[in-house]
């Protein structure tokens, strides 16, 4: 009321939920933080000014917490004794039988999926809740993988980030932290933080979008899904490349009975150039109209360098002396929203090979990668427009790569 945030109040409940859960765990807070917890609520009034004004008057504020009004152990001590049974729950709903099943272990869960291998897999349900809440599609079957604590690791172990099926995007942000920081950043656009602790990546795998944000990267990087399932109550494991995982538009590798139990993403090298690009209509709590990511390897290995042509440079860059610059020995691409799925553009990729890092050989590549996309036009941009963002993604690439890339 004092610094007029509710504005015409449409928004102004989820505002007020979302400070009240900053203000349960901090007492103080600036305007950075303040906009970060925000950013899964949308304001279309005259703007965010007020909103964040409101917020920071609660500075030092003196307020009763929820836990202090409403004490959680009895709560979680009655939830502590239930916590290792499972729940099945039957219902009608529009004329229609439904059944969800929310096991607490690996073998439950694929011992259900056995049974009923066309049930929907859901951990944080973010899509799913969609659907119900605005098309009234709720699937007959239902497998909740929330209370699975073996699904639920995220470690970096030897190089690699590993993330259990139902690790929320939440932790896998923290996870990555500076072993990935160009991944974090792109998370920390993913959803707002109400949908980030509750999305999972396996989700964000198995849901199959051409522009799912989590794909570049896990693309580029040739992650790793271990896929379970069993037979005659025999436990079985598979792995498979990310890049065999789709077969078309929402098509996966699955097999029937089959679901995602772990990832293996292994980090970028010291000394790999990467960059990921999200472009979105909004920055913040949008949908991608177009996502990338380009990782390359250059010549020589650090334990080459003084050996035939090869020479450093004044800030480590490592050069051929036939080109004066540094030569790419390997190249990954992933491009989102081009295509019926995100695509590796593979004759791009082996036309980088060899040839130096300079602007006329990334434009090349950018004009090589536009003619293998088919995008289509929609209401998040025309197939023209996807074909632009396309070149200019390698021409930004190489300019961002550019300061560390100095001649000798």
């Amino acid at each position: 009321v004092q610094c007029h945030g509710s504005q015409c109040g449409f928004c102004t409940p989820g505002f007020v939920m979302a400070m009240t859960g900053m203000l349960e765990e901090h007492d103080r807070f600036d305007e950075e933080s303040l906009r970060s917890a925000l950013t899964g609520n949308l304001c279309r009034c005259t703007g965010y000014t007020p909103i964040i004004e409101s917020g920071l008057a609660c500075n030092n504020g003196e307020f009763e917490r929820i836990n202090d009004l409403y004490p959680p152990e009895p709560m979680l001590a009655e939830f502590a004794g239930l916590q290792d049974s499972p729940v099945k729950l039957h219902a009608e709903w529009l004329g229609q039988s439904h059944v969800a099943f929310s096991p607490t272990t690996l073998n439950g869960a694929l011992s259900f999926l056995a049974e009923n291998p066309s049930a929907t897999i859901v951990a944080g349900a973010t899509d799913l809740g969609v659907r119900i809440n605005k098309l009234k599609r709720l699937p007959p079957t239902i497998l909740d993988l929330n209370r699975i604590a073996e699904l639920d690791e995220v470690a970096i172990v030897d190089g690699e980030l590993h993330c259990g099926a139902r690790a929320s995007w939440t932790r896998v942000l923290a996870a990555c932290g500076l072993a990935a920081h160009q991944f974090a950043d792109i998370l920390s656009r993913f959803g707002g933080p109400q949908i980030r602790h509750a999305g999972t990546i396996a989700g964000n795998i198995a849901n199959g979008s051409p522009i799912a944000d989590s794909l570049p990267f896990l693309l580029v990087m040739e992650a790793t899904l271990a896929l379970a399932s069993t037979a005659s109550a025999v436990q079985s494991t598979r792995e498979i490349n990310i890049n065999d995982f789709y077969l078309g538009y929402k098509q996966l590798a699955l097999q029937p009975g089959e679901l995602i139990t772990q990832i293996r993403i292994p980090l970028p090298a010291p000394g790999e150039l990467l960059q990921l690009y999200k472009i979105s209509r909004r920055r913040d709590l949008d949908i991608s109209g177009f996502t990338a990511a380009i990782r390359l390897r250059l010549n020589p290995p650090p334990s080459k360098v003084g050996e035939g042509p090869w020479r450093r440079g004044a800030r480590g860059g490592i050069f051929d002396a036939s080109y004066d610059e540094p030569v790419i020995s390997r190249a990954a691409i992933a491009l989102g929203g081009v295509a019926p799925t995100v695509l590796r553009p593979r004759q791009t990729e082996q036309f980088l090979i060899g040839k130096p890092l300079t602007e006329e050989t990334l434009q090349a590549a950018g004009n090589l990668a536009a003619q293998e996309i088919t995008p289509i036009t929609d209401v998040r941009g025309s197939a023209a427009y996807r074909r632009q963002l396309t070149r200019n993604i390698f021409l930004k690439f190489f300019y961002q790569a550019k300061p560390d890339l100095v001649t000798a």
